[in-house]
């Protein structure tokens, strides 16, 4: 701002309530002023009442609707300033957090702020996410730093609507303050998971034919792991969720990415394995694989196995004793081996729950041979391909999947004759 200039910003203040406006100077030679327009054309001006000789208006109970804010240099000083505007909470607590911390919560109405510090020193990577937890809401961050830092807000750069803020590097070590709330013009309200990432990175070696158990223990920690593959072959990755306390899945959501020797990022998956097991197939020679929680930074042990070869989808057997999990838009695999004239029968179920199930049925050249969604009368959604003469000797894949946008757990029962 140059000396005997006023500079006006402009800006809507939604729901109303209790707001702070803060004008700040860097630390430089400016001594900031500024006169706030309400709404309803009331005028309130500051000098020194902030930190220093920062400026500082507070509301108690502001008006909903648009504002001005005039900023001017005092005694004809000069300099670059920064503005917040900060609804405040009365009675809330604002909670301390660290880097790795999952929080979860609750916005129970559309007025409602939650506050949400954290101290970073030069160079540790900021990255903080907001999801919805399955729930009404549609998250929106905004993140506040120390003077010098130039406030940020998001809505809607995370996966579906939920909310992203990436800083990258602080170049400015101080508290940051996190806000947590509903998204203008919404009407939702619900649960809430908050995240800020780790800045934990280990790495280690990998050989061929290994299987290493680990474990995820910071929401946004990334475990590393380097490889060569001297024959140039292809090779799997496999990466699954094995809680050896339960002898079962646990809380982890796999997610694999792949960096050949530059570094440069050539693959990431999710959900292409069992469940919601993660894998990729490469025919580097040399490269990285990073295990992590995938974008909602989940937490949980993990297994980690170096194969030879290509994926090999899971092998069904006979009976009912296949189940997997299925997502929204993705399909589970499995395998058998037919001879040409035999009969068989896949059906899929989803214990009555949410799935709407359906099957595909591949022959040994890939050729699609047979597709059920609804195999029975309504009510019932479950598929079944019913007595399928093989047309061929060799090996046949099963494509398992939700209709209409659906998911949830299914049961595969499978039959030869």
């Amino acid at each position: 701002m140059a000396a005997g200039y006023t500079v006006n910003v402009d800006f809507t203040y939604t729901n109303g309530g209790p707001l702070t406006v803060t004008i700040g100077d860097f630390g430089g030679e400016l001594d900031p002023a500024g006169t706030l327009i309400l709404p309803d054309g009331r005028q309130i001006s500051d000098d020194d009442g902030g930190e220093g000789d920062d400026a500082m208006i507070a509301l108690e109970n502001a008006p909903a609707g648009k504002y001005r804010l005039v900023v001017r240099g005092q005694s004809g000083t000069f300099g670059r300033f920064s503005v917040s505007a900060i609804p405040e909470v009365v009675g809330e607590p604002i909670t301390m957090i660290s880097f790795g911390q999952r929080v979860e919560g609750r916005i129970a109405n559309l007025t409602e702020i939650h506050l949400y510090t954290f101290y970073a020193q030069v160079g540790d990577f900021i990255k903080v996410a907001l999801t919805d937890s399955g729930s009404a809401l549609d998250p929106f961050l905004t993140l506040q730093g120390p003077d010098g830092f130039t406030s940020m807000l998001d809505n809607d750069s995370g996966p579906d609507d939920d909310a992203l803020i990436i800083v990258g590097p602080a170049t400015i070590a101080g508290i940051y303050t996190i806000g947590v709330s509903a998204a203008p013009g919404t009407a939702g309200v619900g649960q809430y998971v908050l995240m800020l990432a780790s800045n934990v990175i280990n790495e280690r070696l990998i050989a061929s034919g290994e299987m290493i158990s680990g474990s995820i223990t910071l929401a946004g920690q990334v475990d590393r792991y380097t490889f060569t593959n001297s024959g140039g072959g292809e090779i799997t990755f496999y990466l699954d969720d094995f809680d050896p306390l339960f002898n079962a899945g646990g809380t982890l959501d796999p997610f694999l990415r792949l960096l050949n020797g530059a570094g440069e990022q050539v693959a990431t998956d999710n959900n292409s394995g069992l469940n919601d097991d993660a894998c990729i197939t490469t025919t580097l020679t040399a490269g990285t694989i990073e295990v992590s929680g995938g974008p909602d930074m989940t937490v949980g042990p993990y297994r980690l196995e170096y194969r030879a070869g290509a994926y090999v989808p899971p092998t069904l057997k006979a009976g009912s004793g296949n189940e997997t999990w299925v997502y929204v838009g993705e399909s589970e695999w499995f395998t058998f081996t037919g001879t040409a004239g035999q009969l068989v029968t896949i059906g899929v179920d989803d214990f009555k729950g949410s799935l709407d199930p359906a099957v595909r049925l591949y022959g040994p050249d890939g050729t699609l041979l047979a597709t059920s969604l609804n195999a029975f009368p309504a009510p019932e959604d479950d598929a079944q391909i019913r007595l399928f003469q093989l047309p061929a000797t060799g090996v046949y894949k099963v494509e398992v999947f939700g209709e209409k946008q659906t998911q949830g757990k299914a049961r595969i029962t499978f039959q030869k004759l």
